[in-house]
């Protein structure tokens, strides 16, 4: 028999904390992709938003749980805007 992961017990746990996570990190992913296209530095994207270079080292850490305000702000700064969608959960 397999032993589960830690990723596997969380996720069994509490599914709904799992997808909390993991759109964190999605975002975290989506900034910093943005931002290597933009060639931004974390200095630069934090002196667009006015904010120090730590705190945008935190928003794309995925530990911070930004608001849908703060994440359109953020892309808007890297020329995007928030396009919101739902996807089905898959069953297990």
């Amino acid at each position: 028999m397999k032993t589960k992961s830690y990723a596997e017990k969380v996720r069994a746990a509490d599914p709904r904390q799992w997808e909390a996570v993991g759109a964190r990190i999605e975002a975290a992913d989506l900034i910093s992709n943005l931002m290597a296209k933009k060639k931004l530095t974390k200095t630069a994207l934090a002196k667009l938003l006015g904010v120090s270079q730590p705190t945008v080292t935190v928003y794309l850490s995925g530990a911070q749980n930004l608001t849908v305000t703060k994440l359109a702000e953020i892309l808007h700064a890297l020329g995007h805007r928030l396009v919101l969608k739902a996807a089905p959960l898959k069953k297990t």
